[in-house]
């Protein structure tokens, strides 16, 4: 029984449910089936089936558990809340919210009989059906059940215990996604002075502390800092954990997330690649975080043209999700987003409308119609009615999609200025405006400000602005942009890739309308391109090939 907890401590979960299976099944041979220590291992085993991901067998597990509680202690009784929790967390792992609920409101009555003054088992429960309520959205409530875990805390243990760190480290996800992302930074920051102090600056809690502090410099447009915190906490979980443990593919998955922010998705594919090899390894192919990373790989190579790659992938972790947690729920929902894009980057216009669709629409069931991340969904679908030549619908939905990030952020928070670039591609093929010329210079100001080099998203939004200006008579104006735009892509990007194709369609165009030598190079190169990674049919290469006629 202790050589599980010891196991589970550094992410060996297999050997761990080895150890707690062994143990429960001596105990039950000594004691027989209805003691004390078979209620104990039985907790401790679906707590680890939680954890690993096996959310069928810890249901089950967390049942037996429940009604061996009952019978021993009665309905009111740390163990028996404690059994709830475990049981409420399978269910909602698996999607089934509506199940999972009653059990969560019945452990909170009996942490209330049994512990009426607070304890450390009901302010971890507190904390955890915070985290819960926070996943589907009810922010008032997840934070107002977080501060009640965390006075009870630091009543009992001091403000300087490092179970505070833990549900400061939480509370800072509330905060964040109630646009407090100056209270969630300086929250993170006090966690990780606790454990700083606690438990050192090598500590697996400390390493958990910076990557939420790394998480929110990336969210709120500082990707270069965060990328250093990621890689920090690499090298801590490294020093202490060693390379086959959990915690490296989740450090390696976070450090790409912040690459692939940078627009350097090369390197964030090589480690989404390592993350979901090293999940496999350790945990199998249909754990959780074999499917995260899985979708994280698929989404980058996406963005890298590699569509047969990536739809493999996509429909790998959509198939493991669906198995986990059923259609409704957050990672199904953003399986379906990831797979909703590579149709749309792909070309499958009428394919990725329906997706996008169901999409928005399962984001509004769970997180409610103002959360900042539905923001993104619709942003991503008016981008797909503006290539399906609906600007009426495209500009209602990237407005909507502005209202919402209006309310969370500021307007140089990444996802205003994503939604407002989108907002002047859209509004581009009007009549010229300074408003609309504004929007895009704005959005290129952002992406420079951040200081990023050979920057791909930077290329995306200066040729945006150069097929504005190109589209209103100003070749001019619009070369010098597809100059510097090509110069990054050609560096970054694959030379299949189709960005590079429409940089030299656009480029040949301006080289013709200003009289330049090499225009007919250019735009036939910038046909080719698109054709053999598009396909003739495709928006782009049509467009590509009325400019080279």
């Amino acid at each position: 029984d202790a050589m599980g907890g010891a196991y589970k401590g550094l992410g060996l979960y297999r050997e761990s449910k080895v150890m707690l299976t062994e143990a429960l099944d001596m105990r039950r041979d000594l004691f027989g089936d209805s003691h004390a220590d078979v209620l104990e291992t039985l907790i401790k085993l679906s707590s680890l089936e939680n954890d690993s991901g096996e959310f069928t067998e810890a249901e089950q597990t967390s049942r037996e558990a429940l009604e061996l509680g009952r019978s021993i202690h009665g309905e009111y009784h740390p163990k028996t809340g404690v059994s709830l929790h475990l049981l409420g967390w399978s269910l909602f792992e698996q999607g089934r919210i509506e199940e999972a609920l009653p059990f969560f409101e019945l452990g909170i009555k009996s942490f209330e009989q049994s512990e009426p003054n607070g304890g450390i088992d009901r302010a971890s429960f507190l904390n955890a059906y915070g985290w819960v309520l926070l996943s589907i959205g009810e922010y008032e409530g997840a934070e107002r059940t977080m501060r009640e875990a965390l006075a009870m805390t630091e009543q009992i243990l001091g403000k300087s215990h490092p179970m505070n760190a833990v549900i400061l480290g939480q509370l800072t996800y509330v905060l964040a996604d109630t646009g407090r992302w100056q209270e969630s930074e300086q929250t993170i920051r006090r966690a990780l002075d606790i454990n700083g102090k606690a438990l050192g600056e090598e500590h697996r809690f400390y390493s958990l502390d910076l990557a939420a502090l790394a998480w929110i410099l990336e969210s709120t447009g500082r990707p270069v800092e965060a990328e250093a915190l990621y890689r920090q906490c690499l090298d801590i979980d490294l020093k202490t954990l060693g390379p086959k443990n959990r915690a490296i593919a989740i450090d390696q998955n976070n450090l790409a997330g912040a690459l692939r922010t940078q627009g350097r998705y090369r390197e964030a594919a090589d480690l989404y690649r390592q993350s979901m090899l090293l999940n496999r390894e350790l945990m199998g192919p249909t754990h959780p975080e074999t499917a995260t990373s899985t979708a994280n790989l698929a989404n980058v190579l996406t963005m890298l043209a590699e569509f047969d790659e990536a739809a493999e992938l996509s429909e790998t972790a959509y198939r493991v999700r669906l198995d986990l947690y059923g259609e409704q729920h957050m990672s199904t929902i953003l399986s379906r987003e990831g797979y909703a894009r590579l149709l749309h980057q792909r070309g499958d216009l009428p394919e990725s409308r329906p997706v996008y669709a169901a999409v928005i629409e399962g984001r509004r069931q769970i997180l409610g119609s103002d959360h900042p991340t539905l923001a993104w969904s619709l942003t991503s679908y008016a981008a797909l009615l503006r290539d399906t030549g609906e600007p009426e619908a495209a500009e209602q939905a990237v407005m909507d999609a502005l209202s919402i990030v209006r309310a969370a952020f500021d307007e140089e928070h990444p996802s205003t200025v994503r939604s407002k670039y989108t907002l002047a591609t859209i509004l581009a093929a009007k009549s010229p405006t300074d408003e609309v010329e504004q929007l895009f210079l704005d959005a290129i100001a952002a992406r420079r400000e951040q200081g990023l080099e050979q920057d791909p998203i930077l290329a995306e939004r200066l040729v945006g602005l150069a097929q504005y200006r190109l589209e209103h008579n100003r070749p001019d104006a619009a070369m010098p942009l597809l100059q510097e735009a090509l110069q990054i892509q050609r560096a970054v990007l694959a030379d299949h890739h189709w960005q590079i194709g429409v940089s030299e369609s656009l480029l040949g165009q301006c080289r013709r309308d200003l009289g330049i030598d090499g225009a007919e190079e250019l735009l036939t190169a910038g046909h080719e391109r698109l054709v053999n990674s598009l396909g003739d049919a495709d928006f782009r290469t049509v467009r590509a090939a009325a400019r080279l006629r």
